[in-house]
């Protein structure tokens, strides 16, 4: 059974114990994070910025994940990657890469518009353009 299981794209039971594994490291990692970071910034600091309370809901429910009572855990994994965003802010250079690529989407939409419209004009003339027949005497 444990073989049929594999080949229909379930998985077997050595993945899921692996992928429960990582689960759980990734779990204590960010919540040992997240007492040091309370730690460090103390309580007051901790609870008034934002993203660090968003970083402990994200770990609440990653706790409350491992709970075999079925939670979704399809929201938890997205809750989890959002904490990523959290670096972006921090960098600066990652910010100014990410607002010049932002910047630069119109202008190269502009300049690939004028390109489709060149594109499409050479194209609609070789098509129109007559042919030329020579009659042989």
């Amino acid at each position: 059974a444990g073989g049929e299981e594999e080949r229909a794209g379930g998985g077997g039971w050595r993945e899921r114990a692996a992928f429960a594994r990582v689960d759980l490291f990734l779990v204590l990692a960010f919540t040992a994070e997240l007492l040091v970071n309370a730690y460090a910034h103390w309580l007051r600091a901790f609870v008034s910025n934002p993203w660090s309370l968003l970083d402990a809901l994200i770990v609440l429910l990653s706790i409350a994940s491992l709970a075999p009572v079925g939670l979704p855990l399809r929201l938890v994994l997205l809750l989890r990657s959002c904490r990523v965003l959290r670096i972006f802010g921090k960098l600066r250079s990652v910010s100014k890469i990410f607002a010049a690529l932002y910047y630069s989407l119109l202008p190269m939409a502009n300049a690939f518009f004028i390109i489709f419209i060149i594109a499409v004009l050479i194209t609609r003339r070789k098509k129109t353009r007559p042919k030329l027949r020579i009659r042989k005497q």
